[in-house]
């Protein structure tokens, strides 16, 4: 079967998550609309595959519960 070729040991998540941080925006930033889904794709991503975790102090991008912490909150 042909996905079991991507199958692996997650030795290249690991590296991935290692590499790679959430990607946090301040209130003095303004986004495209564009540019805050690609910000909100990649934390969904790494919420996934990473185990990221979304706290209460954490301000939505484009309405979504999962959303960017800004720089001016406490975590």
């Amino acid at each position: 079967m042909l996905l079991t070729g991507c199958a692996g040991s997650g030795a290249g998540t690991d590296a991935a998550c290692a590499a790679f941080r959430p990607v946090y925006t301040s209130r003095a930033d303004t986004l495209s609309e564009g540019t805050a889904e690609q910000l909100l794709s990649h934390n969904i991503t790494g919420a996934k595959l990473c185990g990221w975790r979304a706290n209460s102090n954490r301000s939505p991008v484009n309405g979504s519960s999962d959303g960017v912490r800004r720089d001016d909150q406490a975590e």
